[in-house]
């Protein structure tokens, strides 16, 4: 129970670092916001393109695809802010996947505590690009790396989608996976 405490605590001292002020730019990346034109593009039937007239690849494709119907929905404008709620609600919820794997359920609490309150993992999720997501998935793949292969197909083709480097953690466990 002492260790509960303690992560629980370290929790909401590394949370200290979750920004609650919409207006707060300091948290977003100059990427992300290549990543809200494109959403903000497609959503309005423009095609996928940062500027006019140019199609863009060179953006993570889940992430920009998942940022479409909140740019469809609220407008590009309000990208930025809701940008940075998604990547918390993602934080919120690898957090609550660690929990739930662990069979441990103290344990499990100590880790999603603990996954809560990582400063780092707090601030890089509200800088409006795909880091949460990229946390999700390749927790997704670690904690589910013996799970039935046309699953892990799927989950790692998503991955990959999320962020293009998870092709090397996707290659790593596939590997590990067939020994």
């Amino acid at each position: 129970m002492l260790a509960l405490v303690a992560c629980l605590v370290a929790a909401l001292l590394g949370c200290r670092g979750l920004e609650l002020d919409p207006t707060a730019a300091n948290r977003l990346r100059d990427d992300a916001f290549y990543e809200f034109a494109w959403a903000a593009n497609v959503a309005a039937g423009h095609g996928p393109m940062v500027s006019d007239g140019t199609t863009t690849s060179g953006v993570q494709l889940l992430w920009s695809l998942l940022l479409v119907p909140f740019a469809a929905c609220f407008g590009a404008a309000a990208l930025p802010l809701l940008a940075a709620w998604f990547g918390v609600a993602l934080h919120i919820a690898t957090a609550l996947l660690w929990w739930r794997s662990c069979r441990d359920r103290l344990f499990g609490a100590c880790v999603a505590l603990l996954w809560l309150g990582q400063p780092l993992l707090v601030r890089e999720c509200q800088n409006g690009q795909e880091t949460a997501l990229a946390c999700l998935f390749a927790s997704l793949l670690w904690l589910w790396r013996r799970r039935h292969a046309g699953l892990w197909g799927v989950l790692s083709l998503l991955a990959v989608l999320a962020r293009t480097d998870l092709l090397f953690l996707v290659v790593a466990l596939t590997l590990w996976r067939a020994t």
